[in-house]
């Protein structure tokens, strides 16, 4: 049996999927429309 179980590598590669999608959704909307790179930092 392996260290790393498949089940186990694939819930954790959805959830990453899953927090990368929540990211994007609470993204406002004047970052995806601007013409150039908005300063954040």
């Amino acid at each position: 049996m392996s260290i790393i179980d498949n089940r186990m590598l694939w819930r954790q590669f959805g959830a990453a999927i899953e927090m990368l999608h929540d990211a994007l959704a609470d993204c406002p909307d004047e970052l995806w429309e601007a013409r150039r790179p908005l300063r954040i930092f």
